[in-house]
């Protein structure tokens, strides 16, 4: 496991550490989603709260150490055509899939993140600098084990 930064960027970071091997790209990711998001606003705008306007949300996301959550995993995968698998203790795996309509199932990458409490992201890899992505998922689950 990989342990970031827990300063409200932690899914920003986690992914862009799946991506690119490096947390600091988070800003990078954190835009890119929410222009997807932006972009799909038929689709995204039924998920927002009744109490906050679509493009308030979008603005809010944008901004530095603003948590993310399910929204912004189901655009990662469909804006990066991966499958996001999250592990948290206790719980059963959560898989987020891109839209297999859009890509050859074959050319799909595995992303994996763990989640702790209810508030804090994880990447989880073979090593920090590294890994094998496409790691057995029961190899992953085990490594959750007893997560911090």
């Amino acid at each position: 496991m990989c342990r970031v930064d827990a300063d409200g960027n932690c899914l920003f970071r986690s992914l862009s550490h799946q991506l690119w091997e490096e947390e600091s790209l988070h800003h990078r990711c954190r835009q890119e989603i929410m222009n997807y998001i932006e972009s799909e606003k038929d689709h995204f705008s039924m998920f927002v709260e009744d109490d906050e306007a679509f493009e308030d949300y979008v603005e809010r996301l944008r901004t530095n150490a603003e948590w993310g959550g399910n929204q912004e995993i189901f655009a990662a995968a469909r804006l990066y055509n991966v499958d996001i698998s999250i592990y948290a203790e206790d719980m059963p795996q959560m898989v987020t899939q891109c839209d297999y309509d859009k890509i050859d199932r074959s050319k799909v990458r595995q992303l994996y993140l763990s989640f702790h409490g209810e508030c804090h992201y994880n990447s989880l890899v073979g090593g920090c600098a590294g890994g094998n992505r496409d790691r057995d998922n029961k190899e992953l689950s085990n490594k959750c084990n007893g997560m911090a």
